[in-house]
């Protein structure tokens, strides 16, 4: 009875098991976003640019001096356009192997610079809650927070289906950040290199019509002579699809506005009536990884769910092994009740 017992329960350990971040694993990505909005100066009129964004993204997981349930994240981002660096983001994440989770009290840093502006803004130890680049196992059909590096705060993303990449089922979440101000003032320590006083840069004054084209002036209800004060607004829709199983991010897709405007309200209303602020975009892409990309994602996920196939086979085996053996045992019984 021992063994028809373990045949059903040993199977359903092996997969049902919760798996733990893998160590010394390195994903590099690019995304790639054509006819994008970058603002090259703050001179008179802002000189804006339709370039070829390229997003390229390394990630890696290496083991933590603190415990071996603590896993360390690296991320390194380059955004270029049309080959000319704009701006770099290095993160580095304390997180919990079995949930993936930022590992409370733990260090984090975080590095944002802007090169065309010389700006940019650095985060050490700030409390994190969100998920960045990896999902637990066992992703579940709910919402997750997920931290947004240009806010630097966490927010849930929802989840909204799910559909197949090649045969293997993936879930997908969805969230949309409204336009909010950017206060670079908030920035406590600069970047290397940067001067403290660069750092929050003057607010942008000047007449409307220098800012808004003909149509947005009219949409959102300004007058072309109008002496107007602009600020950073920043809103995002972001999309991220996960193998459940492995909770590995397989692909992402997120739409990017970073603009000037002169209040929430306006800043909103341009996103919401889909108006592309040509003359205002500081930051305005559509980034997606490319194909490359998401192959390369989908390998790290492969060799365990072929794993976990082989496993399900071996449990349906075992499992009838089991059926067969409680067969066996039932005739036994009955013969030598029948010799009693």
């Amino acid at each position: 009875m021992v063994a028809v017992a373990a045949s059903f329960a040993i199977p359903s350990i092996f997969i049902k098991r919760d798996l733990p971040l893998p160590l010394d694993v390195t994903l590099n990505t690019v995304a790639v976003a054509p006819d994008s909005l970058v603002l090259m100066s703050r001179d008179e009129r802002p000189h804006r640019t339709e370039v070829t964004l390229d997003c390229k993204m390394s990630t890696s997981v290496s083991d933590s001096a603190e415990k071996d349930s603590v896993a360390t994240v690296d991320t390194l981002v380059k955004v270029f356009a049309d080959e000319a660096l704009i701006m770099e983001m290095t993160d580095s994440l304390h997180v919990n192997r079995e949930s993936t989770y930022p590992v409370e009290g733990s260090a984090n840093l975080q590095i944002i610079t802007v090169e065309n502006f010389g700006v940019g803004a650095t985060k050490e130890n700030t409390y994190r809650q969100g998920l960045t680049a990896f999902f637990p196992s066992n992703t579940e059909q709910r919402s997750y927070l997920y931290y947004d590096s240009i806010r630097q705060a966490d927010y849930p993303l929802d989840y909204t289906g799910k559909e197949k990449i090649d045969g293997v089922e993936v879930y997908v979440y969805q969230h949309t950040l409204p336009a909010v101000y950017i206060p670079f003032s908030s920035v406590k320590t600069p970047p290397p290199g940067i001067d403290p006083e660069d750092v929050a840069p003057e607010p942008l004054v000047m007449e409307a019509k220098y800012l808004y084209t003909e149509p947005e002036l009219s949409a959102l209800g300004l007058d072309p002579e109008e002496i107007v004060t602009v600020l950073p607004y920043y809103s995002v829709d972001r999309l991220v699809k996960v193998e459940p199983r492995t909770g590995t991010v397989v692909d992402l897709h997120e739409n990017y506005h970073l603009f000037l405007d002169t209040d929430e309200k306006r800043a909103r209303a341009t996103v919401d009536l889909g108006i592309r602020p040509v003359y205002r975009a500081i930051f305005d892409g559509d980034l997606r990884w490319d194909r490359p990309s998401r192959e390369a994602a989908m390998a790290l996920a492969t060799p365990v769910l072929r794993r976990e196939e082989v496993l399900s086979t071996l449990a349906l085996v075992l499992k009838l092994i089991g059926v067969l053996l409680l067969i066996a045992a039932a005739v036994l019984f009955a013969a030598r009740r029948q010799q009693a």
